[in-house]
Order: structure tokens, then sequence, then C-alpha cells
């Protein structure tokens, strides 16, 4: 590729935009992460790491890494739309993320339906995700501010069940959705810089 910064990495062959990994991938800021089994009445606890490369201006590759036994490994293109610069060539960042939290939602409502006795002839989700972004600024980049002003998530279901029971157990589901959860409340986080191979935090 033409004009391809120095820090790009070369990207995925051919079209396949989610690729499953034979190795499990090393970190190399982040200590190896262990997997432990929750003590009774403690929370199960499981780390993702995910490591992130540039494989051209906007393209990204990103590798999924779980510590979780019997669990793979993947790695997953992304790439922005041309308003931004990109090439368009796979789902953009904040694609990923929106269609993670409804992924992880279904994940919830469909294991209670396993283990219940509710009857639902259809099921469907549809999120829509309601982020902003202010003007950027040359003396940071030209980089804005950014932000979301809330997800409306619709869970979409044919039943002759009770409403108040198809109600009840949607807060259950909502309740237990990690990503869902994980949005709704304010979490700590922190930033790290690795200069070198040194590390500071901001």
């Amino acid at each position: 590729m033409e004009n391809r910064p120095i820090w790009a990495i070369n990207g995925p062959q051919g079209n396949a935009l989610i690729s499953k990994l034979s190795v499990e991938p090393e970190t190399e800021a982040l200590a190896s992460a262990s997997h432990k089994k929750a003590k009774k009445g403690e929370p199960y606890r499981f780390p993702f790491d995910v490591i992130i490369e540039a494989t051209s201006q906007f393209g990204k590759l990103a590798t999924v890494k779980s510590a979780t036994p019997g669990s793979a490994h993947f790695q997953i293109a992304s790439d922005e739309g041309a308003m931004l610069g990109g090439e368009g060539n796979a789902p953009t960042p904040l694609a990923y993320f929106t269609a993670g939290v409804g992924l992880c939602l279904m994940t919830h409502i469909t294991g209670y339906l396993k283990n219940s006795d509710l009857v639902i002839s259809r099921l469907k989700i549809e999120i829509r995700a309601n982020f902003h972004t202010t003007l950027g600024h040359v003396d940071k980049g030209n980089q804005g501010i950014g932000g979301c002003d809330g997800f409306e998530t619709f869970v979409i279901i044919e039943s002759d069940e009770p409403a108040c029971r198809l109600k009840a157990f949607l807060e259950v589901c909502e309740e237990a959705c990690i990503a869902s959860q994980t949005i709704a409340k304010a979490i700590p986080t922190r930033m790290n810089l690795v200069l070198n191979g040194s590390t500071s935090s901001e």
C-alpha cells in the first residue's frame, strides 16, 4: 500500500474479517491473565485481553485473547468509512462496540429461554447507540471530545405469554448482561503509556 505509515503492520490476507488463531497470542505490557475458580458466594471473574495494531492509517487488526479454559482466540479486522479517510473494508470500531452490546444481551436472553418454560415464536434485538463528538481542535491533533447520549434497545418478541412475565424476564437478562451493565454504570478506567519499554500512568 502506498504511503503506508511505518508503524503499520501487514493486514489479514484475503477477505476474512475474522479468523481463529491456532496459537495463543502473547501480550507485551499486560501481565499474563489467570483464570480463577470462583469461591462460593463470590463473583466469577474472567479477563479478556485485546491487542490492537494498525494495518494502515485507519485500518486495524484486533487480537482477542481469552483466559477462560477452552475458549478460542481470534483476530478481527476493523476500518473506518470514507468520511474519516478509511477504505470501508471492515466494520468500524463503534460498529463492533454497539454490536457487542446486542450480542451479549442476546446471549443472556437465549440462555434464559433454554432454562425456562416461556414459549416464544420470534425473537429479535434492535439497538441504536446515539454517539456524538465535537469538532476537532488543531492543537489536539484535530481530535474532538467524544461521548454517547445513550443506547436504545428494543427486544422484539412474538408470544402468547403475558406481557408482565416477558418484561420481568427481560429485566433479569439486562441485569445479567455484562455489556449492558458496563455501559449503564460508570466504571473506572486508566490510560497507561509504555514508552520504549517503560510504563507510566496518566
